[in-house]
């Protein structure tokens, strides 16, 4: 839900009634612009706006990297194995991943997960202030370590490429906009910006390909898993991955992370 409050400083009273019609909408909206055009020495010294919204919400997620597989490989999510056959290629066992989890008619997988391979990759190497990666159309700045109350559309510079990569995928993962069709995760000095719709590209781009370089949109070995169900409750599913050369990557005690919901305040004087 958002809610917008306004406070009016205004040294004369206003008064609006007892009687029922007249606090309906009409008369309220005109007794407030009346205060509003009051005289400056009786009328109106300050405005306050304060807008803050809770509904904001992110999508858990965890990642199944393929490399040099082979045998019967997969995950088993919420304890239920999804599993096929190596094939041969770390890319296309992302694919295939992405198809297994699709088929899959157990309750404690279809309709609670889904999956993608298909994303861009940004490499963090020493990015400055002022850098940036945009996301379709959305731009995220970097600004220097230890800036405190970060704004929506900045992340951090850390310590090292991981710090800063974690910082990057926070920000994009906490704007509502993106979350409807990307979901976000850093992996040492990547961050992977997978498409939530295997079919459906959305544009990646950074303003300095040395320090951010990007790849384009493609499938790749990191398979997104991830809830249905947005906020906390995605945190709830368990993944472990199965078989030789697989291995899963931003998980917290063997479970989804990033599922979360908070509120965004903001407020303005004039």
């Amino acid at each position: 839900m958002a809610v917008t409050t306004i406070n009016v400083a205004h040294l004369d009273g206003i008064d609006l009634g007892t009687s029922p019609s007249f606090l309906d909408g009409d008369n309220l909206t005109g007794a407030l612009a009346a205060l509003l055009k009051s005289p400056g020495e009786k009328g109106v010294s300050s405005v306050s706006v304060l807008t803050s919204s809770s509904d904001n919400v992110s999508v858990a997620g965890g990642t199944v990297v393929f490399s040099g597989t082979s045998g019967t490989i997969g995950a088993d999510i919420n304890g239920v194995a999804v599993t096929f056959a190596s094939t041969g290629g770390d890319v296309t066992d992302g694919t295939a991943m992405v198809a297994a989890v699709a088929a899959s008619t157990n309750p404690a997988v279809d309709g609670v997960v889904a999956a993608s391979n298909v994303a861009a990759i940004v490499t963090i190497a020493a990015p400055a202030v002022g850098d940036s990666v945009t996301v379709s159309g959305c731009t995220f700045v970097a600004v220097a370590e230890g800036t405190p109350n970060l704004l929506p559309g900045q992340f951090a510079l850390g310590a090292n490429g991981n710090l800063t990569a974690i910082s990057l995928a926070g920000a994009i993962r906490a704007n509502q906009k993106l979350s409807a069709v990307v979901t976000c995760g850093a992996l040492s000095n990547l961050v992977v910006i997978w498409m939530n719709d295997v079919t459906k590209v959305y544009p990646v781009f950074s303003n300095n390909s040395t320090t951010l370089a990007v790849t384009s949109v493609a499938a790749t070995a990191y398979c997104l898993i991830r809830a249905y169900q947005p906020g906390p409750l995605g945190n709830a599913v368990t993944l472990v991955a199965s078989g030789t050369g697989v291995t899963t990557a931003g998980l917290s005690n063997g479970r989804l992370t990033g599922g979360d919901s908070y509120s965004a305040i903001h407020s303005t004087t004039f």
